[in-house]
């Protein structure tokens, strides 16, 4: 009986198979390459890591590295000695691709590299009306960082370009031929909603007009807000909708059932009801 029992938990402890159970340090227990997958003898894991003294792993955070360094930069002063970057140029030595982008009234610049080799970096932006302003970086990226691994080295910096004084010609924008806030010229801004094309604020459909508001056409009628009727409402080119109805809410006429040209004469039903709204521009 005694050597039957003996038998027994030699084999429970073998992990009732016959064979000897693993050292802390066998590979075939938490010690293979990490990937994704369950906590067993074979499978892989999160975490990107080789396995470390048998059963133990890592518990690696779940998200990505930030990736090299990047900058805010934007202008001192207002008016028009400041404030206004109108373009900026950014370079490093040693050389490093750099990436730009405009946000409004200032700029976010970022090295296109996902890391940097270490070493010494000055980066130098520049821009009309103002002084060349850089910026030196001590790139020194991490090399133990346990079984997770290291990301590499990345920073952020605010920069403050400073103004020389000169006048600052133009406005916060790539494009005044699109910029439904600077269109055309700086501070011109396109009524709600409306887009900006070849520095022109689009036409749109205005009003809501009956047979008492004085206006013969759409000529007359554009003309009394100061702007001009077109044919460009649409790629129909409709000048004007009618409706035998009064506009919902006093906007413009919505369910029309006749267009036109410009000069068109505006007829009436009887109904006394029946409404037009014409295509202005908006300069």
């Amino acid at each position: 009986m005694k050597h039957v029992l003996t038998t027994c938990l030699s084999l429970m402890l073998a992990g009732c198979s016959g064979q000897p159970l693993p050292s802390s340090g066998d590979a075939s227990v938490g010690g293979n390459s990490a990937g994704g997958g369950s906590n067993v003898a074979g499978a892989t894991h999160s975490g990107g890591q080789q396995g470390l003294g048998g059963a133990s792993q890592c518990l690696c955070p779940g998200y990505a590295c930030q990736a090299g360094i990047s900058f805010t930069v934007h202008a001192q002063g207002a008016g028009t000695t400041g404030g206004i970057i109108t373009a900026l140029t950014a370079t490093v030595n040693p050389n490093e691709a750099v990436q730009c982008y405009r946000n409004g009234c200032q700029f976010t610049c970022r090295t296109t590299s996902y890391s940097l080799p270490d070493g010494s970096y000055a980066f130098t932006f520049a821009s009309p009306g103002y002084a060349p302003t850089t910026a030196n970086i001590d790139v020194v990226n991490p090399t133990n960082c346990g079984c997770c691994g290291c990301c590499p080295f990345a920073a952020t910096k605010d920069i403050v370009l400073q103004p020389t004084g000169a006048t600052v010609v133009g406005c916060c924008t790539d494009s005044l031929q699109t910029d439904a806030s600077n269109c055309g010229s700086c501070g011109h801004v396109c009524p709600s909603g409306i887009d900006c094309v070849a520095g022109q604020c689009a036409p749109s459909m205005v009003g809501c007009i009956y047979r008492n508001s004085g206006s013969a056409n759409c000529n007359a009628y554009c003309a009394s807000l100061g702007r001009t009727c077109t044919a460009g409402c649409s790629s129909l080119g409709i000048a004007f909708q009618y409706q035998t109805t009064s506009c919902p809410g006093g906007s413009t006429v919505t369910g029309y059932s006749s267009t036109g040209p410009c000069s068109q004469a505006f007829t009436w039903d009887t109904s006394g009801t029946d409404s037009y709204s014409c295509c202005c521009t908006n300069g």
